[in-house]
């Protein structure tokens, strides 16, 4: 049950937090990072925490409210070479702490799908956090705010629609990302997105397709491309066709290549392997 599940978290983070490992430290952070926007965070943090551990653990709190998550931290060689001394024992405990971490992790992830309405004050919360994360300077960091905003729009869409516009004016940068790892994560993730928000997405549309078609239908990375084109199947499939027209029309003046071509097919309806064309708009 959830209780279970906070019990073993609350007390896995507190130990994370004060780990002689920055690793694990991170990992402590970062769930600390996810659970914020919790109705009742502060509430289970004193209920939950050891009164010894409680101070250190809000102090870390108070340090992600005001600097956001940061990186991860980067081992240099002399330091691994410093930890490559240490006990046996102290780097099994080490690799075990990550290990946990990651199943810990995973497990606060999925609380949000446990989570009520969130007031204003935590709605505002929660997207300082989400947008922190997906314009994180640490590309890693930047795919796990995708991944966790997919996470929240299954759990909790009317979150995620009420604060639609800031969510994605940060989502958007995303979908032409210079690391091409995080630019086929968000064009993979939009695919997924689109059919779970569907109208809710029409205040983003003209800021969304000119992210999507710019650069990545031009793209020489196939998955990108790919990826690309599923995300205006997926537009076309679950979007109205009013919505789309004009910011297609619009791009299709100003395209080259082959986005030129793709977007003048998905205006024309033309039918193809994968049918991507608009429904024709009533007569």
């Amino acid at each position: 049950g959830i209780k279970n599940v906070t019990d073993k978290v609350l007390s896995a983070i507190a130990k994370f937090v004060q780990d002689g490992s920055p690793e694990t430290r991170y990992y402590g952070r970062k769930m600390l990072f996810t659970l914020m926007t919790h109705a009742d965070f502060e509430r289970m943090l004193d209920k939950h925490v050891l009164p010894k551990d409680l101070p250190y653990v809000q102090e870390t709190v108070s340090s992600l409210r005001q600097k956001g998550l940061g990186e991860m931290p980067i081992i240099t060689p002399s330091a691994k070479g410093r930890r490559s001394h240490t006990s046996t024992s102290d780097s099994s405990r080490s690799q075990d702490a990550l290990s946990t971490g990651d199943r810990e992790m995973r497990e606060v992830c999925e609380m949000p799908r446990k989570l009520g309405p969130c007031s204003t004050l935590e709605s505002a919360e929660y997207v300082k956090v989400i947008t922190a994360s997906l314009n994180a300077k640490d590309f890693r960091e930047r795919i796990s705010g995708i991944r966790q905003l997919l996470a929240d729009t299954e759990s909790n869409q009317d979150l995620v629609a009420v604060n639609i516009v800031k969510i994605f004016d940060a989502f958007k940068s995303r979908l032409h990302d210079s690391n091409s790892k995080v630019n086929q994560v968000a064009l993979e993730t939009m695919s997924q997105l689109i059919p779970l928000l569907k109208e809710k997405l029409s205040p983003v549309i003209n800021m969304l397709i000119p992210a999507l078609v710019d650069n990545n239908l031009n793209s020489k990375n196939p998955g990108i491309y790919a990826a690309a084109t599923g995300v205006l199947q997926a537009l076309c499939q679950h979007l109205d066709s009013y919505l789309l027209l004009q910011p297609f029309c619009t791009k299709a003046q100003f395209l080259s290549g082959k986005a030129k071509q793709d977007v003048t097919e998905i205006l024309a309806g033309k039918p193809g392997p994968s049918p991507t064309g608009l429904p024709p708009l009533p007569s």
